[in-house]
């Protein structure tokens, strides 16, 4: 299983909390149990992870907060429309696998380029179409 690090997260959502306290500290005066509340509400948010496998039959995306399943989506070859291959950032890879139905699942934050090949490999195998950038195709060969 490949655990999918969103580096963005945690600092976007502390980010958000103190301008939304800050705003409502000026509408409501000077309070630090406000801004102490909103800092506590996007805390929580800290303890998501996200994971992704590939099986054999199957890749399996999941969501955990404080180490529970939240949720878990098994996405058949069937169920995949195609999967696409962009570059990211400097030297970053990213896979999107667009669904028939249901949210594209982003796979752009994976450190083990692993996955990208188990990818590729598994749609290759189940015949799901395939696309990759110019710019991946780069990475593919120097990195």
């Amino acid at each position: 299983m490949y655990a999918l690090r969103p580096r963005v997260l945690i600092y976007s959502l502390i980010a958000i909390a103190s301008v939304v306290a800050n705003i409502l500290m000026e509408v409501l005066w000077d309070s630090l149990v406000l801004y102490t509340i909103v800092l506590l509400l996007a805390l929580p948010f800290a303890w998501i992870r996200f994971y992704f496998s590939i099986e054999d039959n199957h890749v399996l995306y999941v969501v955990k907060w404080f180490g529970r399943d939240v949720l878990t989506r098994r996405i058949g070859p069937e169920e995949m429309e195609d999967v696409r291959f962009k570059r990211v950032g400097w030297s970053r890879r990213a896979a999107f696998i667009k669904r028939k139905k249901g949210f594209t699942i982003r796979l752009a934050v994976s450190e083990d380029t692993a996955l990208y090949e188990r990818l590729l490999d598994f749609a290759v195998k189940h015949d799901v179409a395939i696309s990759k950038t110019e710019d991946y195709k780069r990475l593919e060969k120097w990195y």
